[in-house]
């Protein structure tokens, strides 16, 4: 039970909030706010509760200017001073203002816009103010911050969001994201596989677009840039050869100078090689993850896949793998592969068959040494090493479940999400939704009830026999029953 209420706190409250009311009948001590106070509340409110897409207006007139080329900045600069002439000083303060912009604060916009799409309505709102166009051309940007950004941009707005994917797939953006696949910058690379990710996903155009345009070539062409450490440790070792190359001999300081140097020089060489490493493992995991989806989704592609060298390379990232997690999505891909029958026929017959065969058993074998816990952690890896190496060790092909030239160009549409038109913007005079009265609803049911039970008495009525006063006892409401 609960405790006794004190009548006298309630009195007391009662009493305090009588003396301090104010009903007109005495002056009070409340002052009118001052008109400087005033103007500062209203410019924080305004600045609290700012509308989200009037930001991003600002935003993209603020990186339009990024990544045209140099004859059209020319001549928009040109038109911006003419229209400045006109408009007065003051606009072309602010126009100057604009132009100015570093390359961090154009970074610090990226990021805030970032933030933004993040929500599923602002993402759409940023194809309705024109942001895509301002993204392609930030794609096209000399500097790599921008790329990615616009690519990771890209990405957000698309995820799981239908009329996006089909707005920006119609706007363009497929050819920029391909481009950048053969970035010099493994971050933009990376970027760019996550936007074509999100662009294919759960989009059936998108995904045929994407295999039209080569998709499965150039993310297998990616595999073998990013499955293995011997591109990052040749970059490495020049950046090592060119440092120590072209030192003279001289005193004992100098020397010691230059040792002092060469011991910077091999710190910052081996974080700079970890990072490398670091990034090449996560484009190859989010490209692993993509070429997967897609051979789920196509399984006539898999022999294709097989023919273009993807098996050696799945192996050297099987080999390389520093985690369970990049080792199960190599062994995703293989076990597509080897559960399509001419895709294990042609794997069965290459050169490789042997040692990669090897290769699982060895993982199958440290996987089986773990201790029980990490084993149990590990237990989808293990189920995938054990389908490879029976698949490799089959003598006879898979039953070709899903797979096999039934599963054409069509196959990837299972998981198509179909738009609602009135979701897309379209139409929506044609969208409408009937709403009736709960009163309403109750009586028609009443009525078709009544009917129903009429006609079951006519029919016992005319000689139906038991059954049809079964089934007219059927059709009373049970409430009625009780």
């Amino acid at each position: 039970m609960g405790q006794p209420v004190d009548m006298g706190k309630w009195k007391g409250l009662f009493e305090w909030s009588m003396q301090h009311q104010q009903d007109g009948t005495r002056a009070s001590d409340i002052q009118e706010m001052p008109a400087d106070k005033k103007a500062w509340l209203d410019n924080a409110l305004q600045e609290f509760m700012k509308d989200f897409a009037d930001r991003m207006k600002e935003i993209k007139h603020a990186l339009s200017d990024e990544g045209q080329p140099a004859a059209d900045q020319q001549q928009q600069q040109q038109q911006q001073q003419q229209q400045q002439q006109q408009q007065g000083a003051e606009a072309a303060e602010g126009g100057a203002a604009a132009a100015g912009l570093s390359l961090a604060e154009k970074e610090a916009l990226c990021d805030e816009l970032m933030d933004i799409v993040e929500s599923v309505d602002c993402a759409r709102d940023l194809h309705k103010i024109g942001g895509l166009p301002t993204l392609l051309s930030l794609m096209t940007s000399s500097h790599a911050s921008l790329r990615w950004r616009a690519a990771e941009i890209t990405a957000t707005c698309m995820a799981n969001n239908p009329p996006v994917q089909r707005w920006f797939m119609v706007g363009g953006a497929l050819p920029p994201l391909l481009g950048l696949l053969a970035d010099p910058s493994v971050v933009v690379r990376t970027k760019a596989v996550l936007a074509l990710s999100a662009l294919v996903r759960h989009y059936g155009p998108g995904l045929e677009a994407f295999r039209l345009a080569g998709g499965l070539t150039k993310l297998t062409a990616l595999l073998g840039c990013s499955g293995t450490d011997a591109a990052v440790e040749a970059a490495a070792g020049a950046a090592g050869t060119g440092s120590s190359a072209g030192q003279q001999p001289g005193s004992s300081t100098a020397a010691a100078a230059a040792a002092g140097d060469a011991g910077g020089d091999e710190e910052a060489a081996e974080e700079q090689r970890l990072q490398q490493r670091s990034q090449q493992r996560r484009l190859a995991r989010k490209v692993l993850a993509l070429l997967h989806y897609m051979l789920l989704k196509h399984p006539a592609d898999r022999l294709a896949a097989a023919e273009y060298g993807v098996v050696p390379q799945l192996a050297a990232c099987l080999d390389a793998a520093p985690d369970s997690d990049m080792r199960q999505a190599a062994l995703s891909v293989l076990a597509a592969l080897l559960a399509e029958p001419r895709a294990w026929q042609w794997v069965q017959q290459h050169s490789g068959k042997q040692q990669l065969l090897q290769l699982l058993q060895r993982l199958q074998q440290q996987h089986a040494e773990l201790e029980p816990e990490d084993r149990e952690a590990e237990a989808e890896e293990g189920q995938l090493l054990a389908q490879c190496a029976a698949a490799l060790q089959a003598s006879q092909p898979p039953a070709g479940a899903g797979g096999g030239a039934e599963g054409g160009s069509l196959s990837g549409m299972d998981d198509h999400v179909d738009l609602d038109p009135y979701q897309d913007g379209g139409e929506r005079a044609e969208k409408t939704v009937s709403i009736r009265q709960p009163q309403q609803q109750q009586q028609q049911q009443q009525q078709q009830q009544q009917g129903e039970m009429g006609e079951a008495q006519q029919e016992q009525q005319d000689g139906g026999g038991a059954a049809v006063g079964s089934m007219a006892i059927m059709a009373v409401p049970k409430q009625e029953l009780r």
